[in-house]
């Protein structure tokens, strides 16, 4: 689960940022 969490924040950053 904190994989996914990771994973996911990690694209909405990269996207965001």
């Amino acid at each position: 689960m904190v994989n996914v969490a990771i994973n996911g924040f990690g694209r909405i950053g990269r996207l965001a940022f």
